[in-house]
């Protein structure tokens, strides 16, 4: 009996004990996340196109006074005795602008080598800073003076075989736009200019514009755009969707998988906004721009 009463007080006590929370209760097992699939944000795309292109460049021209003269020895390795004008100066014709000293490796050399004079009356817009015991270079620059207040315009581009006497273009200068016209060196009394053998190296090209008022002085600047290659019923796509990879042009594609694939391409002319499309794509396929 007395064994009996100490069974009932043990599981009694058992009881009170767990609802008092002194036994651990049993340990909730935490909630599993959820775990979405990725989803690829999709692919900007565009176009393949068919239409005309038009591959322009924008000739830069300078203004230059008909009038202006440039003045340099014609010796080597004299010293220098002085140079007698300022920049802004008024000179008249036989002016002495500047003298070198006669002695030096080239002291044979006849007096009217040693002396430069104003052609004619105008405006000293150049004048070479020579340095204590510096010698002449021959050919080198030592004063300029304009003498008339006619103005040309001259460029310089590879694309100087597309111009012909006479051809006329819209010129801006200021902001307002011009008629000039493509004259020969020779015409604006200019020494003939001696054209490269690569057609592809740069030579100059000279404009006129019968209204002179848009120039104020030598170095203001004029532009025009000149249409130089003209593409009609070809394939072509915005220039940002090309890259180079192992110099080869490469556009970029989603595959069936939905994965960036690479695409060779050939291209042609290009604009500022479009390549053409020779080859690899082909009239309405979709690429990738992003």
């Amino acid at each position: 009996m007395k064994e009996y009463r100490k069974g009932i007080i043990a599981l009694c006590t058992c009881v009170l004990l767990s609802g008092c929370g002194i036994f651990p209760k049993e340990e909730e097992l935490k909630k599993t996340p959820i775990i979405q699939a990725y989803e690829q944000e999709p692919f900007r795309k565009t176009k393949v196109k068919r239409g005309e292109l038009k591959q322009y460049e924008t000739i830069e021209a300078v203004c230059m006074n008909l009038g202006e003269k440039q003045y340099s020895f014609q010796v080597n390795d004299v010293l220098y005795k002085g140079i007698y004008v300022t920049q802004g100066e008024q000179v008249k014709a036989g002016t002495l602008l500047a003298e070198l000293s006669g002695s030096g490796d080239s002291a044979v050399a006849a007096a009217s080598q040693l002396q430069l004079f104003a052609e004619a009356d105008g405006t000293v817009v150049f004048v070479k800073e020579a340095e204590e015991n510096e010698k002449s270079i021959s050919g080198q620059i030592v004063a300029t003076i304009n003498s008339s207040n006619g103005y040309y315009l001259n460029a310089f581009t590879t694309n100087w075989n597309k111009f012909t006497k006479g051809q006329q273009v819209i010129m801006k200068i200021a902001g307002k736009e011009y008629t000039a016209v493509v004259m020969e060196a020779q015409d604006l009394g200019l020494s003939s200019t001696v054209r490269p053998e690569d057609p592809d190296e740069p030579s100059e090209v000279y404009f006129y514009v019968e209204d002179q008022a848009a120039f104020m002085q030598s170095g203001d600047k004029g532009e025009f755009n000149l249409l130089v290659d003209e593409r009609k019923d070809v394939l072509y796509i915005p220039k940002g969707a090309v890259t180079t990879v192992d110099d080869k042009k490469v556009v970029y594609v989603e595959n069936k998988d939905g994965i960036r694939s690479a695409q060779y391409i050939t291209t042609g002319i290009e604009t500022n906004k479009y390549v053409e499309v020779v080859s690899g794509v082909k009239e309405g396929d979709s690429i990738i721009v992003d």
